[in-house]
């Protein structure tokens, strides 16, 4: 399967496995009336997961126009056979860099509760699985997170404000020494939502980082 990014829309599409002389071809859900028309010459932006080696893969391509299915006969996206093909990370989500608008209102609650210690976190990366963040705690606070820990985190996507739960996977001690001078502690952590808690911010999450992955 692979996503098809055009100028007005996105559709999620299967290859279809059949050799045409310098062309790519798409099996596409039916298309209504209303919808645009697929223009010959528009762009087009293709990325997909290779179930076989892990990879991210992404093109940049041209809409040559619908085809006959060489199957059954169905209409069928043609693309332009791509110059260059470009892989990208190893991994089952993509981790993406969080814009500094949204990385900077963080907030790591120490705990599984709302109500326990807040710090104002920063965000490294995201994933529709977890992410990176980094915080501080004052040096005299009996605290220091460790791996399996739970605690809650809360993310502003977008403008968008949610609350989760999440596993701690990764720690590191990362204080710099002006902030040991404050009286600071400052942590990495690398966490996995726990995502059977909330569809709805498992959805949300899922289009923020692909959303984020486009622009990119």
């Amino acid at each position: 399967m692979a996503d098809l990014r055009l100028a007005d829309r996105s559709m999620h599409v299967r290859f279809l496995p059949f050799a045409i002389h310098k062309t790519v071809l798409f099996d596409i859900p039916d298309l209504s009336p209303v919808e645009p028309v697929l223009k010959t010459g528009e762009s087009v932006n293709v990325r997909w997961l290779r179930q076989k080696d892990g990879y991210h893969y992404h093109f940049v391509s041209s809409v040559l126009g619908l085809v006959a299915n060489p199957k059954d006969g169905l209409p069928a996206l043609s693309v332009a056979y791509p110059n260059f093909l470009e892989r990208t990370q190893r991994r089952q989500s993509f981790r993406m860099q969080v814009p500094l608008d949204d990385a900077l209102n963080m907030i790591v609650h120490l705990g599984t509760s709302t109500d326990d210690m807040a710090r104002p976190a920063f965000a490294h990366d995201l994933s529709a699985s977890g992410g990176r963040f980094s915080f501080s705690v004052p040096l005299d606070t009996p605290y220091a997170p460790d791996m399996d820990d739970v605690v809650s985190i809360t993310l502003s996507l977008s403008g968008k404000q949610q609350t989760v739960k999440a596993r701690i996977v990764r720690v590191n001690r990362v204080g710099t020494h002006k902030e040991h001078a404050e009286g600071l502690e400052r942590w990495m952590i690398g966490v996995h939502f726990i995502m059977n808690q909330d569809p709805v911010f498992q959805e949300h999450l899922e289009n923020y980082v692909i959303s984020q992955q486009w622009k990119g």
